[in-house]
């Protein structure tokens, strides 16, 4: 869309309502009459972070991003019309109704100077706000601004409100802001976006100061041309399993299968060292132990190496796991008791029915269904959320910087946490009719093999609306679970065994710039009705599309005329269709497994 102008801007509204009852053959009443006051506040002097979605290019980021227009993408698709740049509202929406009063303005370093004016009122002081608020005050030369302010045709082009889907599926409406200027080579870069309010009416003085919501700043480096940050990010990271390096001695037996060696206190009080590996083991085909369900203690699931003397405590510690999150959550584990009595009470009222496990065929489930926080629980748990990071990763090394470590999810260590955590509240001798009951119910048959891969990376900083698609010899695979961890470090599971897996970003957060080819910057030019590349249609910047090309400056106004011509159009650019010829196409990389 152009443009999203709210219904009622920023400001105090009054509501008055009259009531008048009139009854037959009485003198009639003076009527009725009560008044109410409301605000509806606006960003004015900061911006609230929840509003922010995204910034490109990323706020203290490193690349070549000499021939990208920094942009700033909010979540309330209605902010940048809130306001106007004049004082009468009317006047002002009646002659530039889709002119913003925002502006992403762009400084090469050394261009300003920032400051924080802590005592002084805010201009536009309106009634709910707080005038001990500080606001971040632009104090600039009136010479330079004059030469980075767009015009008010300029930023109706350079704002526009884009379209996108959540990830949930519901629609999602979000405002971007363009900058008119492109950043400097060989240094830092920063972004401010600024209030224009009244702004046409300063501009006499030798400075001006300009009220900034927000800023962020990058650095552009010497590149003239060469792969976006976000490729350059993902060809760098180094690719492997979930392992620790080989030693070259008997260990590597271990360590190829993903163990790490941990220090084990036993029940005697001895200390020793025993092996260790989490849910995520190397490769695809998984060679793991089987047990027989339900067991008692963590002990029947010590396995001992008679060769080296030796034990593996991974499926005993994923026993204890699955006990100590159960007891953790009350509410699960007083729901999971409650159902285990439920069903040892009905099996005893049928005297037809000798034992339990019979008890819970397809006829007598219905009887007592497995409540839905327990079986959610259990969904939670065999998609690993909730597990200490710890135990999926015992050792910082099996996941470094800038990394990405596949694996294939091993279901028998799966299988002993929820064993641990079921067994809480044993009510009989013989589980094992419930407790295969509860697995039916929580771990779908398709996601009898899950594999997927971590990734830590600044990546997933700088590039939060990642789209990442798993594949596998028949195809894509069933995405069951993505989620970022922490801020760099986010986990990936694939219903499969995946043997590729594709990035690239959203629709929604691509990035506006030109092409760069021997420092000849272009613009591709796209069909209008579908957005598709014109086949070998592209518009060549020369020095007429330059309003200064030492400050790196573009004159928006002969590029929409040369992109009209080229077009062959003679109607007006709108914001949305002067977006889509900026946009840049997102690169997708892709890892193949071996």
């Amino acid at each position: 869309m152009d443009y999203h102008r709210p219904t009622l801007r920023s400001g105090t509204y009054k509501i008055e309502v009259s009531q008048t009852v009139k009854i037959s053959q009485q003198e009639k009443k003076s009527p009725f009459t009560t008044q109410r006051t409301f605000h509806i506040q606006g960003e004015q002097f900061s911006l609230n972070p929840q509003t922010l979605y995204s910034v490109f290019p990323p706020a203290n980021s490193n690349g070549s991003y000499s021939n990208v227009l920094p942009h700033i993408i909010l979540k309330r698709s209605t902010l940048p019309w809130e306001r106007t740049v004049a004082a009468d509202y009317d006047a002002a929406q009646q002659q530039f109704p889709k002119s913003p009063w925002l502006a992403l303005l762009l400084f090469h370093a050394d261009e300003i100077g920032k400051s924080e004016l802590i005592d002084r009122e805010p201009l536009f002081q309106e009634s709910c706000l707080d005038p001990n608020d500080k606001i971040s005050v632009l104090t600039i030369p009136t010479d330079l601004l004059n030469e980075l302010l767009p015009t008010r045709k300029e930023l109706q082009l350079l704002t526009h409100v884009r379209k996108g889907l959540h990830e949930d599926g519901s629609e999602v409406e979000l405002a971007v802001m363009m900058s008119n200027r492109l950043p400097k080579r060989g240094q830092v870069n920063t972004a401010h976006l600024v209030s224009l309010e009244n702004i046409w009416t300063d501009l006499d003085s030798a400075v001006t100061q300009l009220v900034s919501l927000h800023s962020w700043g990058f650095t552009c480096d010497e590149r003239t041309d060469g792969d976006s940050q976000f490729q350059v990010l993902l060809t760098n990271l180094t690719s492997g399993t979930l392992k620790l390096p080989d030693k070259g001695n008997s260990a590597d037996v271990y360590l190829q299968k993903g163990f790490v060696p941990l220090k084990h206190n036993l029940r005697n009080t001895q200390k020793t060292i025993s092996w260790y590996h989490g849910p995520f083991v190397p490769g695809n085909q998984i060679n793991s132990p089987t047990f027989s369900f339900p067991v008692h203690s963590a002990d029947q699931l010590l396995i001992l190496d008679q060769s080296y003397g030796l034990l593996d405590a991974s499926y005993a510690a994923a026993w204890q796991l699955g006990r100590l999150l159960a007891l953790q959550d009350q509410s699960f584990a007083i729901s999971l008791y409650n159902w285990k009595r439920q069903c040892l009470q009905t099996s005893r009222q049928s005297s037809t029915v000798s034992n339990l496990q019979l008890l819970l065929n397809q006829q007598n489930v219905g009887n007592n269904p497995v409540p839905q926080v327990v079986s959610q629980w259990f969904q939670d748990v065999s998609l690993l959320k909730n597990i200490p990071f710890n135990y999926l990763v015992p050792d910082p090394s099996l996941l470094p910087e800038e990394s990405i470590r596949f694996f294939g999810v091993d279901q028998s260590w799966l299988a002993c946490l929820m064993d641990g955590a079921f067994g809480l509240g044993r009510v009989a001798n013989d589980q094992s009719g419930l407790y295969q009951q509860c697995k039916q119910v929580t771990i779908p048959e398709n996601h009898s093999v899950i594999t997927g891969f971590l990734l830590r990376s600044q990546l997933i900083t700088d590039y939060p609306s990642l789209v990442i698609e798993g594949y596998g010899k028949d195809g894509i695979l069933d995405q069951i679970r993505m989620e970022r961890l922490s801020n760099t470090v986010v986990i990936c599971l694939f219903a499969g065994g995946l043997q590729s897996v594709k990035f690239h970003q959203k629709a929604e957060t691509l990035h506006f710039g030109f092409e760069a080819s021997n420092a000849q910057l272009s613009i591709k030019l796209r069909d209008f009705s579908t957005g598709e590349l014109l086949e070998n249609q592209s518009l060549h910047l020369t020095q007429e599309h330059w309003q200064n090309q030492d400050f790196c400056i573009i004159n928006w106004s002969k590029v929409v005329e040369s992109l009209k011509h080229k077009l062959d159009t003679f109607t007006e650019l709108t914001a949305s269709q002067f977006a889509m010829q900026l946009v840049e196409g997102s690169p997708v990389v892709q890892f193949e497994l071996k």
